[in-house]
């Protein structure tokens, strides 16, 4: 079976990846520039102790290094300390930038959409469902209108679940369980947002920027359980 590449790091290592090539931290710990060119690493490191991973992100990153996803983030090795794996690298794509909302035109945040829905489908078609469909985790490519998915080893994937549910995916989740509506169902979170909509909005008020299947489709979004899984930026009028 194929089996990603490890690096196995000793302390003195360690410290200088993760404190002199530190770029950020969060809840799944702490980001760092890859040993690689054009890479970044990830190492599960909290409250300055470094941790392993755990058997489920362990087996999803494994997948991922064997899916390798167009159009996102692929883990290219682990990294061990101490005979634990507590991290990983994955590439990244200079290419690429991160973008909020302000910063992009009608124009761009339109083709931002239209792109991630198609590279959503994808995933679902490779059996990833990605989740946490956010402006922070989508790079974008304004020459090209090209996006680049990040935060790939929070998805599931297969039979291995994400390990941290966003919000709206937890409501989902409670009502319905994970499935292949999930990507859907966060894109058009996202459609809204950058709208500024939401599911509760009237018909007269959604049905000015969306056709009526859209509109069935952002109706149905108030109860999970009756998500009809489809994406509304289809939908959206010109």
């Amino acid at each position: 079976m194929q089996r990603i590449p490890n690096i196995d790091l000793n302390d003195e290592q360690i410290r200088e990846l993760t404190v002199d090539y530190y770029i950020t931290s969060g809840s799944e710990g702490t980001i760092c520039e890859g040993i690689y060119n054009n890479t970044v690493a990830k190492i599960n490191k909290h409250n300055g102790k470094i941790l392993p991973l755990g058997d489920n992100k362990e087996r999803k990153i494994n997948e991922l290094y064997k899916k390798q996803l167009e159009h996102s983030s692929i883990p290219v090795r682990t990294i061990s300390h101490k005979g634990n794996i507590v991290g990983f690298e994955m590439t990244t794509d200079p290419r690429f930038d991160k973008y909020s909302l302000y910063n992009l035109s009608l124009s761009d945040q339109k083709q931002l959409l239209l792109r991630s829905k198609e590279v959503l489908e994808y995933f679902t078609a490779n059996d990833v469902i990605y989740g946490d469909v956010e402006l922070r985790n989508i790079l974008y490519n304004k020459e090209n209108g090209e996006v680049f998915f990040c935060d790939m080893d929070n998805t599931q994937v297969g039979e291995y679940p994400m390990d941290l549910l966003p919000g709206i995916i937890n409501h989902y989740d409670s009502t319905r369980g994970i499935d292949d509506g999930v990507n859907a169902f966060a894109h058009n979170y996202l459609t809204l947002r950058t709208l500024g909509l939401d599911p509760y909005e009237s018909r007269r008020v959604i049905r000015k920027q969306f056709k009526r299947q859209g509109y069935k489709i952002i109706h149905s979004m108030q109860e999970p359980k009756s998500f009809i899984k489809d994406y509304c930026i289809t939908y959206m009028k010109k």
